[in-house]
């Protein structure tokens, strides 16, 4: 009897190894037992990064030790409430779904502070006027000393670049930020902020009334004009020479070198082609009969065409045959994420986004009051936009909902400047020039 209760006892003991060791296997391939479903489920793991980092992470009410940056693993199949906060921010929160064996990233989080830290950099009664193309320099009109200024993200100065100026009503910056067409003291002028040059008077050149005006992409040199019966004209800047083209009914121009493509409204149709120094013909496509056409974002790669009467716009690239990649709708207005790749879209009720490379179009926000800005966070993860005079800004990541923040109430500027990181705003008020630190 006791060898045989020894032999019940070794093989009780042989079982109980075995159950352990498979128990533990399964453990150390990331199986966790689940109670409610009666089986062994695959665990996932979740990466959490938040900018800046330092962040609580709570899942299910669950503070972790461990800040942002964190890996938290072994989380079973399911719903879980994942909150990031840290002190003095807006609270970052989502709801999400995991799934066996899977790797969420949520490394796009970031956050807002509670309470922008709000200075004023310059005094006075400003007007904004516009950014420049390289999104490092806003130009704005001091209404008490007459006169137009520039403040320079980079170098992190004012200064004055026209003394003197009545009113302006008009800007365009040249491709490579150095030049500056302007409508002021009722006359075009041509400003050289940079370049230690006295300002050019354009409208002695001209003896037309001007309809729109166009500088070339590769040469800031050149100043492409279209009057009013659309005629198109070149100006040379340098040798202040102006040049009719001969091209006629032409109601938008995109110069880039050698090549001027353009939209010509001719008896029964409008075309899209292109004129060549010493070629004939050009290819061309028929869009549709309009007489209000704009080239928007005109020195980036692809050409955004907007007819303005029925807010449909072409998107195209110049180096493919039948030019049209995507007819979008309802836009009004268009700005490009850092890459070169996401459209931002824009009309008074909605925001959407369009990427080129996936062809995928999304909407971002529906809104039931007008929105009067749209642009870019640096970080290309998040959008702000202004509506009912409040600067919010909302995140691109659409899984499982999006996280909006309110930046700033009372928000009338509609040129905002950012630094690099995204974490400063620059902009002009009645009051004086703004900085405002969000992060």
């Amino acid at each position: 009897m006791h060898i045989a209760l020894r032999k019940i006892l070794v093989y009780i003991s042989v079982i109980i190894f075995i159950i352990a060791s498979a128990f533990f296997i399964f453990l150390s391939f990331g199986y966790r037992y689940s109670f409610t479903k009666r089986k062994f489920e695959k665990t996932s793991v979740a990466y959490i990064k938040s900018y800046p980092r330092g962040a609580d992470v709570f899942i299910n009410k669950k503070k972790y030790k461990t800040k942002t940056p964190i890996q938290i693993n072994y989380l079973k199949p399911d719903v879980y409430n994942i909150g990031v906060v840290k002190d003095k921010y807006q609270k970052w929160s989502k709801q999400i779904y995991i799934k066996a064996e899977e790797t969420v990233f949520l490394e796009d989080i970031s956050l807002f502070y509670s309470d922008p830290e709000i200075s004023i950099l310059k005094d006075g009664y400003f007007q904004e006027i516009s950014i420049s193309p390289n999104k490092e320099m806003i130009l704005f009109y001091d209404n008490e000393n007459k006169n137009i200024n520039i403040f320079d993200i980079k170098s992190n100065k004012f200064s004055t670049i026209e003394k003197n100026i009545l009113a302006i009503n008009y800007s365009l910056w040249s491709p490579d930020n150095q030049k500056l067409l302007l409508e002021a003291n009722d006359k075009y002028l041509i400003s050289f902020p940079y370049l230690n040059k006295t300002v050019l008077d354009l409208s002695q050149y001209l003896n037309f009334k001007v309809k729109s005006f166009a500088w070339d992409k590769f040469n800031s040199n050149m100043l492409y004009i279209i009057d009013t019966s659309g005629n198109l004209y070149a100006f040379d800047v340098v040798n202040k020479k102006l040049e009719n083209k001969k091209l006629n009914n032409i109601l938008a121009v995109k110069p880039e070198g050698d090549k001027l493509f353009y939209i010509q409204k001719q008896k029964d149709q409008t075309i899209f082609t292109y004129y060549k120094k010493n070629q004939q013909d050009a290819e061309f496509i028929i869009v549709p009969y309009s007489d209000n056409y704009e080239f928007l974002e005109p020195y980036r790669d692809y050409f955004c065409l907007l007819d303005k009467n029925s807010y449909r716009m072409y998107l195209m690239d110049p180096n493919q045959k039948d030019y049209i990649i995507k007819i979008l709708y309802n836009v009004e207005d268009v700005s490009w994420d850092l890459y070169n790749r996401i459209l931002l879209l824009k009309n008074d009720l909605e925001i959407r986004t369009y990427d080129v490379k996936t062809q995928e179009e999304k909407t971002i926000n529906r809104s039931s009051q007008k929105i009067d800005n749209v642009f870019w966070h640096r970080n290309n993860n998040h959008i702000f936009y202004e509506s009912n005079n409040e600067l919010k800004v909302i995140e691109l990541d659409d899984r499982w909902g999006r996280n909006e923040f309110l930046i700033t109430k009372d928000m009338t500027s509609l040129h905002v400047l950012e630094n690099r990181r995204g974490n400063i705003l620059y902009y002009v008020t009645k009051n004086g020039f703004i900085k405002n630190i969000i992060q």
